[in-house]
């Protein structure tokens, strides 16, 4: 690294503020993306069936695809609203794949294995919550958390809006995730010790 700097010839300075320059050119394109997708959603939507009125918003912009997905009221019930959601979360939206390309500009990287790995997460979200849905459901009930449960099942609906207030706190488990993460970690480094001293010698 101190070798590519000296052969670079810029100060620290300099470097610095270039950095900090291209940043703000491509927090910048981001932004527009953003708002070019978002814009077409909404020139776009009146081309699109009424029954999946979620659809084209999910294919090219996120944020609006998720609220669209969470509120659309099929007839799948609340376990396809919720998967649909996951689904759409895991994509992302063709606007955050040109943001990725924005990223990727002069790395060498290909966008397509990107695209891909999208797909398949989007796929692997929609059948996790599919799959895992019954037994969720069970153990919130298990857990004390009956409203959780009656919309998991579908005896309850869903509110127009939620308050804080209404949601159970989740602050009894972050003592468990904070130790689980800790165990995690503590087992990543013991598992990354023996390669590290293998590379050391």
């Amino acid at each position: 690294m101190a070798d590519s700097r000296r052969a670079d010839g810029r100060s620290f300075g300099q470097a610095l503020g270039d950095a900090v320059t291209g940043s703000v050119q491509k927090l910048m394109a981001v932004g527009g993306l953003i708002i070019v997708c978002a814009v077409a959603v909404r020139m776009l939507q009146d081309a699109f069936p009424a029954a999946w009125p979620f659809a084209l918003p999910a294919l090219l912009e996120g944020h609006i695809g998720a609220y669209a997905a969470a509120s659309w009221d099929g007839p799948g019930g609340t376990a396809w609203t919720v998967a649909l959601l996951a689904a759409t979360l895991a994509w992302g939206g063709f606007g955050a794949i040109l943001q990725a390309s924005v990223s990727l500009a002069k790395s060498g990287l290909r966008l397509w294995p990107l695209v891909a790995a999208r797909l398949v997460h989007a796929a692997a979200a929609f059948a996790a919550v599919m799959l895992l849905w019954r037994p969720a459901a069970a153990v919130w009930t298990l857990a004390g958390f009956g409203e959780i449960a009656a919309f998991a099942s579908g005896t309850a609906a869903i509110p127009a809006a939620v308050r804080a207030g209404d949601l159970p706190s989740v602050w009894p488990f972050v003592p468990m995730l904070v130790a689980l993460c800790g165990l995690a970690l503590g087992l990543l480094a013991l598992c990354s010790w023996p390669a590290s001293r293998s590379r050391g010698r």
